[in-house]
């Protein structure tokens, strides 16, 4: 007889989302001691008691979904978490307080490949300083508050300023262009070679009609003489 204690972990369905560990969206469900998604291949498991700190990213006004970038306690190793519908912040961050897991949030992804390495490198000064301040600090908090008023109107279309970014940038570089308008160059600075051919055809026309009508007036003027008057 086995006699091995063997302890069954179910996952809390009221705590469970969605988000993309992988390759694709699966539902990740929560457990007393674990992050599992098991209803498709490649499953994922995650021991919760290895988390030192998770952080929510790309977190700001208007948001659909944002990004989990979840940091082990060896400081080497990181795993993400995206896609996940921003209906399930609030409760994600009630779970991991409820576990004891610290969370921070950021409006952008940061390169944790780049950071862990800086942070094993200098870990006594990141150690003196707080391990996680530049995280948890509250002017990272007070910059995000700010964006997030700048754009407080629930009434505004994000995806349609998104796709029109580009063209607002044209448009200001129009308008506080360098170059000069023809409207701001002197008549006398014009050249022939800003008019178009029918303006140049225009043109030559009333000077055929000058010309002709001084050619006219001219010839009129030495075929002219004076006559005498009929003797009756």
């Amino acid at each position: 007889m086995n006699r091995t204690p063997i302890e069954v972990d179910i996952p809390e369905e009221s705590l469970e989302f969605h988000g993309c560990p992988t390759k694709t969206i699966v539902r990740i469900r929560p457990t007393k001691h674990c992050l599992v998604a098991l209803s498709e291949f490649p499953f994922f498991v995650l021991d919760t008691n290895d988390i030192e700190i998770v952080c929510f990213e790309r977190v700001y006004f208007g948001i659909k979904n944002f990004d989990l970038a979840i940091i082990f306690k060896d400081f080497h190793t990181f795993k993400r978490i995206d896609s996940i519908p921003i209906e399930y912040f609030e409760e994600l961050k009630s779970y991991f307080d409820s576990i004891d897991v610290i969370y921070a949030e950021t409006n952008a992804p940061f390169k944790w490949n780049q950071v862990l390495a800086e942070m094993r490198e200098n870990f006594d000064a990141y150690l003196e300083n707080g391990v996680w301040s530049f995280l948890l600090s509250d002017d990272s908090d007070e910059e995000a508050e700010e964006e997030g008023s700048e754009n407080d109107d629930p009434d505004v279309d994000y995806d349609s300023e998104e796709c029109g970014s580009d063209e607002d940038s044209d448009d200001s570089e129009s308008d506080f262009s360098d170059e000069p308008t023809s409207s701001d160059i002197p008549d006398e600075e014009l050249s022939e070679e800003g008019l178009s051919w029918d303006e140049l055809d225009k043109q030559a026309e009333e000077e055929d009609k000058r010309n002709a009508a001084r050619r006219n007036t001219e010839k009129g003027g030495r075929s002219a003489k004076p006559t005498a008057g009929r003797r009756r």
